[in-house]
């Protein structure tokens, strides 16, 4: 099992995460979906790592469904409002204060449309037309200094024709809602492609346990800026053993 190394560095905690290369991958007899606690000093700190990925999980996120196939919680997928659940062992749930980030990093769709629809990434819980909803928000681009990006989805004074599609009151006010957020790359798909032969696609995204239109985040609320920039940093924190993301400049 790969091991992961972890500094002190200038009195602060730093994270060193190795680049992991196919011949260090673990056999397939090897334990799968385990999140390693660190030692005291590094309180609640911890790595996800199975035999596909390593993950930092910073403090104040808890694993809500491992990528084991053979964890309890895999038989059991916690409800989640608007996202998906990764198939067991090709995917893992976080959560923090209220949000939920999917780390599907082996799934796929049957879409014949490159990249997806957005029905099959990301659920509705309200009555709507989630086919026709999904043209009807703006694209946010988040930087995140690598190359896959974080785009936010956002209602902002939508229409007659979008308030029905996606299932607003009338008279309700929805002016810069943040619906959801998701990673891509420069195809802007939901989907996005690994590379390597046989390597399925990914899905990475960022919800909100909003049940009802009303409970939708302002998208200027500090909490949902703080937690963007955590979902940002543990994306940034993934080494794969194999199946990368295909990066813009190869493809």
């Amino acid at each position: 099992m790969t091991r992961f190394t972890i500094l002190l560095h200038s009195a602060a905690l730093c994270w060193v995460l190795p680049t992991i290369s196919p011949a260090q991958t673990p056999p397939l007899g090897s334990k799968q979906g385990q999140v390693k606690k660190t030692d005291a000093a590094l309180l609640s700190k911890r790595i996800f790592e199975d035999d596909g990925v390593g993950i930092l999980i910073p403090p104040g996120w808890k694993v809500l469904k491992v990528g084991s196939p053979d964890d309890p919680r895999a038989a059991h997928p916690p409800a989640v409002p608007q996202t998906f659940i990764p198939s067991p062992g090709h995917g893992l749930l976080l959560s923090s204060k209220g949000y939920t980030l999917t780390l599907a990093y082996a799934t796929g769709h049957a879409s014949p449309i490159i990249g997806g629809r957005f029905p099959e990434v990301f659920t509705i819980p309200w009555p709507s037309d989630s086919w026709a909803c999904g043209d009807g928000f703006q694209k946010i681009e988040r930087r995140t200094g690598h190359e896959i990006r974080f785009v936010s989805l956002i209602l902002d004074n939508p229409n007659a024709q979008i308030r029905e599609f996606c299932g607003l009151p009338e008279n309700a006010v929805f002016t810069h809602r943040w619906f959801a957020g998701y990673f891509t790359t420069t195809d802007e798909g939901w989907f996005f492609p690994s590379e390597g032969d046989d390597c399925p696609e990914k899905a990475y995204t960022l919800t909100s346990n909003a049940k009802i239109p009303a409970e939708l985040p302002h998208a200027g609320d500090p909490l949902l800026k703080q937690t963007i920039d955590e979902a940002i940093g543990i994306v940034a924190s993934i080494r794969y053993k194999r199946c990368p993301p295909l990066s813009d400049h190869k493809k």
